[in-house]
C-alpha cells in the first residue's frame, strides 16, 4: 500500500480539443452511372434483420436490373461476412473483388 501525502496538491491533466485528428478524413466514391452489368458488395454488419435485408434489396434490384451479380462481402481481412466490421479493410476487400458498387447494411 503506498501513502498519500495529504499537502501535496492535486496534478491534473488536460487534452485540447483542437487536438490532432487520429482519423483521416476520405471522400465518398462516385456514383456509377448505371448498375447494368455491375458486380455489388453485400456488406453485412451483424446487426440484427441486416442480413435479411441485403437478401431482400439484391432480390428486388435483380428483378429491375437481370444483369448484376452480387457478392457476400466479409466486413474485413479477419472478420466473416455478417459481423461487425474490426480492421478496417471492407474498402480493400471491395476494391480486390473488382466491384462497382457495395451496399453496406445495418440491421437492428
Amino acid at each position: 500500500m503506498t501513502e498519500v501525502d495529504m499537502n501535496s496538491k492535486p496534478v491534473y491533466e488536460s487534452v485540447s480539443p483542437v487536438g490532432t485528428a487520429l482519423n483521416k478524413v476520405i471522400t465518398i466514391a462516385p456514383r456509377p452511372k448505371s448498375l447494368e452489368g455491375k458486380k455489388i458488395g453485400l456488406v453485412c454488419n451483424g446487426f440484427q434483420g441486416s442480413d435479411l435485408l441485403l437478401e431482400s434489396l439484391s432480390d428486388l434490384l435483380t428483378r429491375h436490373i437481370n444483369s448484376l451479380e452480387f457478392i457476400k462481402l466479409p466486413s474485413g481481412k479477419t472478420e466473416p461476412w455478417g459481423t461487425e466490421p474490426q480492421d478496417g479493410t471492407t474498402g480493400d476487400l471491395a476494391r480486390e473483388a473488382g466491384v462497382g458498387a457495395v451496399i453496406v447494411a445495418a440491421g437492428g
